[in-house]
């Protein structure tokens, strides 16, 4: 299978401004302006960029944002730290997306008169 991803992709970037150059230059301006130091440093952003990346799971975002925080300084440790910041973000909004699912079990289990008996409190987990 061939692979989806290669390094040298980024530089063709440019090409997505053949069809709509107004439209990629106001978003490489808008991206060169969010990536300035300003209320957060560069280090900063740096370590947000490359948590994001993660969440999002674009190889180009962290090529990018890995070579930026190594640059910004920031040691293995801490870029391993905001990866797993990330991660715990998305995690988190996972499950409390997890109440929608239970909202309408309510809603479709108060409509029938057919309620459950609650659930035996799980065991474990993080402290309240």
């Amino acid at each position: 299978m061939a692979e989806y991803y290669h390094d040298t992709d980024l530089q063709r970037l440019p090409e997505m401004g053949k069809e709509s150059p107004d439209l990629m230059h106001r978003f490489l301006e808008y991206y060169d302006e969010c990536l300035k130091e300003n209320s957060l440093s560069k280090r900063e952003k740096a370590l947000i960029g490359l948590g994001v990346s993660h969440v999002v799971q674009c190889p180009y975002c962290i090529d990018s944002f890995t070579k930026l925080c190594r640059e910004a300084g920031l040691s293995r440790p801490e870029m391993t730290e905001a990866v797993h910041v990330g991660a715990a973000v998305s995690a988190g909004a996972t499950i409390s997306h997890g109440l929608q699912m239970i909202q309408i079990l309510d809603r479709e289990e108060d409509d029938s008169g057919d309620r459950e008996s609650s659930a035996p409190e799980p065991s474990g987990g993080a402290p309240e």
